[in-house]
């Protein structure tokens, strides 16, 4: 999806900050979201638009998206790392 369509369709300025895309995004989604008797072909078209105006073109020329990773979800693989180190004591449970 071009930026320009993105913009119209989430109706954001040119000038707009990932804050406010994401403001814009959350407030179409609240009624186009499927859950909630939208449709669903509509939620594809807004998630593509936050998509396409939330993402940072790499050095390569590629895209690449931002990721938010849950802390609970890193402190999960942190231990299962190091119950494979060798000498690792067993994990703690908490």
């Amino acid at each position: 999806m071009r930026r320009e369509d993105a913009r119209r369709l989430l109706g954001v300025a040119l000038d707009a900050t990932a804050d406010e895309v994401e403001r814009a995004f959350r407030h179409r989604v609240r009624t186009a979201h499927p859950d909630g008797g939208g449709d669903a072909a509509t939620f594809r078209r807004l998630v593509e638009a936050r998509a396409a105006l939330t993402t940072a073109p790499a050095a390569s020329g590629r895209s690449t998206t931002r990721l938010v990773v849950r802390h609970a979800l890193v402190r999960r693989l942190v231990r299962a790392l190091r119950a494979r180190l060798p000498g690792a004591s067993a994990p703690r449970v908490h």
